[in-house]
């Protein structure tokens, strides 16, 4: 009888022992979660007449992810390029991650210095182990644009003409660059751009030299349009700002 008992002890004791490490695997994935990622970037409107719009690739955008302790989890790596394993994290609170559509210095260097829309947005969200936490990023354009496009009538009346941004860049519309937008760094929600105007037939008669400001929205693309008042010889410039559904118009006349 004594054999038996010792017999059963350690069979339980086995029994026991086999047990006591199933617990340890399942804390180890009992940890881990996951998270599924949305980019949405706005679209911006310039001009209320064409209604052309300002896009961005998504896949092209570079995320960061940080954790509550500010560890980079992820850092800077395209949208496009993110893989099953980015998106499995230890299940915890206060995950950050940010979405920018390019590096905030290349929103005024790149394309020759006329810059690039620069589009950014983040999220905050939590992950519960086992399960897929899924996360939404909406994001808005960060600077302003410009885009001046001169009217046949003032094309017309000055076959050479000149709008140059009055400041560091010195960025040029004519008729050999005409679509281009130049963007430009918001630190506020609103900023000033002088802008000069020049223009001739080829000869000294009817030439124009004529500054005037601007007024730069951020999140917005400002359309510039110029067009010669044949009856007063004036030139009428025309400010045109999308506003989501509304286009706000404004205009100055140079003498």
């Amino acid at each position: 009888m004594k054999t038996r008992n010792i017999l059963y002890l350690t069979m339980a004791a086995m029994l026991t022992a086999a047990c006591s490490c199933d617990p340890v695997d399942l804390t180890e994935t009992a940890g881990e979660g996951s998270f599924s990622l949305k980019v949405n970037a706005e679209k911006v409107v310039v001009g209320e007449e064409t209604r052309a719009t300002v896009e961005a690739d998504v896949n092209e955008f570079l995320i960061y992810l940080v954790n509550a302790n500010g560890d980079k989890l992820i850092d800077g790596k395209k949208r496009g390029s993110l893989n099953a394993a980015d998106y499995n994290v230890q299940s915890a609170a206060g995950y950050t991650i940010t979405a920018k559509s390019c590096v905030p210095e290349e929103a005024t260097t790149a394309n020759n210095g006329w810059g690039t829309p620069y589009f950014m947005g983040e999220a905050t969200f939590s992950v519960t182990a086992g399960t897929t936490t899924p996360v939404s990023i909406n994001c808005t354009l960060q600077n302003a644009g410009i885009v001046v496009e001169p009217t046949a009538s003032f094309t017309d009346k000055f076959p050479i003409y000149a709008i140059t941004t009055d400041d560091a860049r010195s960025l040029v519309w004519d008729s050999n660059h005409t679509d281009a937008i130049a963007y430009y760094d918001m630190t506020a929600e609103t900023a000033t751009l002088e802008l000069k105007v020049t223009g001739s037939k080829g000869g000294w008669e009817d030439r124009l030299n004529k500054n005037f400001t601007i007024d730069l929205q951020k999140g917005k693309v400002c359309k510039v349009t110029l067009q010669y008042d044949d009856n007063s010889g004036n030139i009428d410039i025309g400010f045109e700002t999308d506003k989501d559904t509304t286009t706000e118009d404004s205009s100055t006349t140079v003498e």
